[in-house]
C-alpha cells in the first residue's frame, strides 16, 4: 500500500498525469519473448549462482541452530540469537556485494562484474567448507561470520550482473534468477535432512541398549557429523558454481554500450557540480 500510494510510475511522473499532459510516449511491444530469455544460458548460470548463494544461506541458517547445539554444546537460546545476528548482516552485506560489483564494473567493464562474482562466490564456498571442519567454537564462529559476509555479498553481486544480461527483459530474468534461491534452498535442505535422519537412525539402533543418556549423546553426535559433511558438500558445490560463473560472456558491443553509458553519467555529474550551477 505504501509503495502504491507514495511512489510514481516513472522518474517523469505517473502514467495518468503524463497522459493528461500529452507527454505519454507510445509504448512499444516487448521486443524480447520469454522464450528467448529461457534460451539464454547466462540466465541459467545465474539461476544456479543464486541457488548457491541465497539458497545455501537459507538452508545453512535453517539448520545452524541445531548444529551449534549438537557440535559446540550451546543452549537453544544462545544458538538462536547467533543465527539471528548472522541473518541481520543482510542489512549491509548484500549492499557491499552490489557496491563492489559496480566498482569492478567501472574498472573492468561487464567482465569485471563477473570476475568479482566468481571470487566472492568461491570465498563463500571456502568459508563454509572450513567452518564445517571447525572443532573449536571460536574458530567456528570466525568462519561462520566470514561465510555470512561472503554469501550475502555474493547475493548482491549476482544482481549487479543481472540487469546487463538483457535490458529488454530485466523483469523476466530477475524472476528466474530469484527463483534459483528457492530451488537451491529446497535441494540443500533435502540433502541435510536426509543425511541427518539416516545418521540419527543408525546411531539410535547401535546404542539401543546403552541407556537414554547415551542414546541422546549418540544421536546428537551423529546429527552433527551428518550436517558437517553436508556443509562440506555444499561448500564444494558453491566452489564449482563459482568456476562455472566464468562462462558468462558479454559481446564487445555490450561492453562498448555500457562504457558509453558510464561516460555519459560521469559527464552529467560533472555538469551538475556546484561550480557549474
Amino acid at each position: 500500500l505504501v509503495y502504491y500510494f507514495f511512489t510514481q510510475d516513472t522518474p517523469e511522473g505517473n502514467f495518468k498525469e503524463l497522459k493528461e499532459a500529452g507527454k505519454m510516449p507510445k509504448l512499444k511491444k516487448d521486443e524480447e519473448s520469454f522464450l528467448s530469455v529461457l534460451k539464454d544460458y547466462r540466465v541459467w548460470i545465474l539461476f544456479i549462482v543464486y541457488a548457491a548463494s541465497f539458497g545455501m544461506e537459507l538452508t545453512v541458517y535453517g539448520t545452524m541452530d541445531d548444529y551449534l547445539q549438537n557440535t559446540f554444546g550451546l543452549t537453544r537460546s544462545t544458538a538462536g540469537n547467533l543465527v539471528l545476528s548472522f541473518a541481520l548482516m543482510n542489512i549491509f552485506a548484500r549492499t557491499l556485494g552490489g557496491f563492489f560489483g559496480d566498482r569492478f564494473g567501472r574498472l573492468k567493464g561487464l567482465r569485471g562484474r563477473v570476475l568479482f562474482l566468481t571470487v566472492i562466490l568461491a570465498l563463500e564456498g571456502v568459508m563454509l567448507s572450513v567452518f564445517s571442519m571447525a572443532t573449536s567454537f571460536a574458530m567456528g564462529i570466525i568462519f561462520l561470520i566470514a561465510f555470512s559476509l561472503t554469501v550475502q555479498m555474493a547475493e548482491g553481486a549476482t544482481f549487479s550482473v543481472v540487469p546487463f544480461i538483457n535490458k529488454k527483459a530485466i523483469g523476466s530474468i530477475s524472476g528466474i534468477v530469484g527463483a534459483g534461491g528457492n530451488v537451491g534452498a529446497f535441494l540443500a535442505a533435502l540433502l541435510l535432512k536426509s543425511k541427518s535422519a539416516l545418521a540419527e537412525t543408525n546411531a539410535l539402533a547401535a546404542n539401543a541398549n546403552l541407556g537414554e543418556e547415551v542414546m541422546k549423546a549418540a544421536q546428537s553426535a551423529a546429527a552433527s557429523g551428518a550436517v558437517s559433511s553436508g556443509y562440506l558438500l555444499i561448500g564444494g558445490f558453491v566452489i564449482v558454481t563459482a568456476l562455472v560463473t566464468l562462462a558468462i560472456k558479454f559481446s564487445a558491443e555490450d561492453e562498448k554500450l555500457v562504457k558509453e553509458e558510464l561516460q555519459k553519467a560521469d559527464k552529467s555529474v560533472i555538469n551538475l557540480s556546484p561550480s557549474s550551477i
